[in-house]
Formats: C-alpha cells, structure tokens, sequence
C-alpha cells in the first residue's frame, strides 16, 4: 500500500532558521468503501495541522510546494477581537486529478471553464472558534510555477443557494456582495456598485458601441473579419480607447445614411432619414461627431456584396449609428487591486528565495478553498452541451478531464438526470477524457475512455475492478 505523509516547513523571523512546528501531519488511512462517496474520500488530499504564533510572521511550505507568507497578527475572530498565543491552521493541497476528484472539486467559474493550477484549502483558529483574516491583510502564497508562460489568477470557491459551488475571481469577489444586497432589498433596481479600489480614469476604457442600422446592413458579412456590420460594430479591438473617449464623453449618438460603391466600401454620407423616429439624443447637428463618425465609418473593411438581401444596388442608402460607451478595464482593475498588498508581497520575498521568480504569487484575503486558475478562452459559437451515458445501472460518478498543458487542469462535474450526465458549455472538439467511477463489492470499478466532445452523446462502458491504489494511479496518469 501506498503511504503518504504530509510534510511542512514552518519559519518564524525569530528563528530565521526551519524548526519542526508541525502537529498531526497524518499517514494515510483508507477507510472501508460501501457507497460511491467512500471511494471519494479516500482520494480526498490528506489534512495538515500546525500551529505558529498569533504575534510572529511565519512562513509554511506545504509537501507539494505551495509557499505560505503569514505576517503578524494576520487573524482576528469575527467579532473583531484578536486571538493570543497559539493558531491552529488547517491545509489541503490538490495538485493531482486524484486529489481534486475526490475533494469534488471542479474547474468552472459561473459557466466559464478554468484550468487549475492548483488548488489549496486555508483555515485557522485559536481557542476552538474561527478565525478571518484582519481586514486589510492578506496572506501571501505561492503555487508552484512549472516551465509554463501562462497568466494566472487567484480564485475563491463560493457556495451557491442552491447548495453547488463556483470560483470567483479574488478582484471580483465584490459582485457577488452586491448581488446579495440587490436580493435582500427587495427592489427592482440594484444598488449602486461598491468597489475594493478607488477607481480612477485608468481604470476605464472607452468603446465605440452599435446604436441603430437598418438590418440587411448589419447581417452583412465583412470582407476578411470573421463577422458582420454588427459584430465589427461591437468589435472592441476595431477602435482605440481615444477615439472612443469623446463620444461618451460629449454623449455623442450619431446616425448616418451612407451608399456603397463597387468595392464595397461606404460613402456619400447624409444624416440618417430612414427612420423618423429617431430618439431625441440624436447628435447629428454637431459636425466634430458626424465627421468623426465618417472617419470611422470610412475605415471599416469593404462589405461582401454576396450577403446582402439584394446584392448590390448602386444607389441605394444604407444607415448605420454608433454611440460612446464606458467599462471597466479589468486587467488595469485587476493590478491596482492587488497593489493594495504589495508591502505583504515584499516582506515575503525578503524572507522566501525565488519567492516571486518560482510560483505564482497572490495575495489571500479570505480563508477556505482557493484556486490558482486561468480562464480558457472558448468562442461562444463553439460551446455545446457534451452528453455522456453509461452501459452501468449503478450509481457512479461521471467526470470530464480536458487534455491540457500538463501543468494545468481542467476536470469538469456535469449534471446527472434520468441517466444522463450533461456537461454545460463545453468546446465543440475538444480532446477529453471520460471516467466513471463506480462501487462493486467494496471495491472501487473504473472506466475511461479517451474521445472529442461532439454534438453526438457518448457511452462509457468497459468497467473494470481496481483496488484504491491503482484507481488513485489511474487517474493521475491522464493527462
């Protein structure tokens, strides 16, 4: 049998050196398997225990390499009273399929698929009771960085009224607060938004957005994008932020008539007389708007011809508007967000070598399971829903494993009813991996397959009885 044994390192500034501060590092025990869910605890990652001090900064080093910065006097109850002498701190890492299958642990963020680059389990108390993390601290953990160029992020699992879990991004964590205040007051419209950060104009970026066209225009396709009128229009990355700026600005709304010459391309513009009923916030009487308009009307690419209702017709007018628009610049959010904990950052590196060279590095202000994801970027036209059906009558449980870069993984839960397992969104192509997991006579029964996902349901079948051991075995060699 394999034995494993969670092995951490704690230091304390006092010290500056490693000193054996760990308690109740356990071994690992199977116990007997007469339901599905017995075979997942015993993949479950095994819990640490340890304790540091309330009033000393510490450093711990978890056996899969995630790194911990602790400083002083971090925690406090939720009364806001601050505890003394000894913490106890409690840590799981989930760094294999295994581990993160047997947790029940996914890689979803509200229908958006992540893939992980790990995941850890934080929590602490002192005297029996609870403790948070001191508002305005964070903690400062590293994930292990393999030789990957991927961006990261840092995730909190947030638990649903209906009782399933998702994963929310640490900067974004504030929307979910205003989505509960909106339900508990009751009232049609939600409150204003309440940001982490001060926002500032950097925070922002500026759009151009569509406003009105008649509708054989905006159907049309577009010579060498992959799009029409419409989605060019929308197209964030036609336009810069500074040509942008000025229509939201001056509340600019512009709505032209144009013709289309042999090419393609738009001309002969006129205010827009196709529709007389126009809103009032119409700026076609302010020519620095029109002209701008124009301009950018005149470097859209030509129009294919082909994809018009009527083809060409060399006199007709066609109307297009467009108007300004603001939203948030999450990535320049993002960073000044996370500059709110830099001098936490700091000290970590002085005291952790290759703090920040070596792993992914953020800073932790809530406790519980976090997630050190990136987002997969799925065009929207290529997510279907993947149905999985078994050849078993027995009760099991069904997951997806996405053959990523190694370091990372995606491993999808999907919704079982009336013998199907249904995974949401997922993208059409997409090598996987499909396992079942099983229970017969006190022993677990495993089945895998590789394919794609396809429009088409798939059937898993060819069970097979593995001991404990080798199911762990087994699924930590996909991928």
């Amino acid at each position: 049998m394999i034995k494993k044994i969670f092995t951490f390192i704690v230091l304390t500034t006092t010290l500056i050196s490693c000193s054996g501060n760990q308690k109740d590092a356990q071994e690992r025990k199977y116990i007997p398997m007469n339901e599905v869910k017995d075979v997942m605890t015993n993949l479950k990652p095994l819990k640490a225990t340890f304790e540091i001090s309330a009033n000393d900064e510490s450093v711990i080093q978890g056996e899969e390499g995630t790194v911990i910065y602790i400083p002083a006097n971090s925690f406090e109850f939720a009364d806001g009273t601050k505890p003394k002498g000894k913490i106890k701190i409690e840590f799981r890492e989930c760094y294999n399929n295994a581990s993160i299958i047997g947790q029940g642990l996914h890689t979803n963020s509200r229908g958006n698929i992540l893939a992980s680059g790990g995941m850890v389990y934080i929590a602490a108390k002192a005297d029996g009771k609870d403790l948070e993390i001191k508002e305005g601290n964070a903690l400062q953990i590293g994930f292990p960085k393999p030789n990957s160029t991927s961006d990261m992020d840092l995730f909190y699992s947030v638990k649903a009224p209906s009782g399933s879990t998702t994963w929310i991004p640490d900067y974004k964590m504030f929307e979910l607060d205003q989505v509960e205040q909106s339900e508990e007051s009751n009232t049609d419209s939600a409150p204003a938004p309440k940001y982490p950060i001060d926002l500032s104009d950097n925070e922002y970026r500026y759009d151009l957005s569509f406003a009105l066209g008649s509708g054989d225009i905006m159907d049309a396709r577009i010579v060498g994008y992959n799009g029409n009128v419409y989605d060019y229009l929308n197209d964030q990355s036609t336009v810069s932020d500074s040509f942008a700026k000025p229509f939201y600005l001056n509340e600019w709304r512009v709505h032209l008539e144009f013709k289309l010459n042999e090419q393609g391309k738009m001309y002969g513009y006129r205010p827009d007389k196709l529709n007389p009923h126009l809103d009032d916030d119409v700026t076609n009487d302010i020519p620095e708007a029109v002209q701008q308009t124009q301009k950018y009307f005149n470097s859209i690419p030509p129009i294919d011809f082909t994809t018009l209702d009527d083809g060409y017709k060399k006199n007709r007018y066609y109307a297009l508007g467009i108007m300004g628009s603001r939203s948030i610049d999450w990535q320049k959010f993002k960073e000044k967000f996370r500059s709110k904990f830099q001098k936490s950052l700091n000290d970590a590196s002085v005291k952790i070598s290759g703090f920040e060279l070596d792993n992914y590095v953020f800073a932790v202000t809530k406790l519980g399971w976090i997630n050190c994801d990136r987002f997969l970027d799925i065009p929207e036209d290529q997510k279907i829903d993947f149905i999985v059906t078994s050849t078993e009558s027995s009760e099991q449980k069904i997951r997806l494993i996405f053959e990523n870069n190694g370091s990372e993984r995606t491993i999808m839960n999907g919704e079982t009813k009336d013998g199907e397992t249904i995974f949401k969104n997922v993208p059409i192509g997409q090598q996987i991996t499909v396992l079942g997991i099983g229970l017969k006579n006190g022993s677990p029964k495993l089945a895998k397959s590789k394919t794609k996902i396809t429009k088409s349901p798939f059937t898993l079948s060819n069970y097979k009885e593995v001991d404990i051991v080798e199911l762990e075995s087994e699924l930590n060699r996909i991928n």
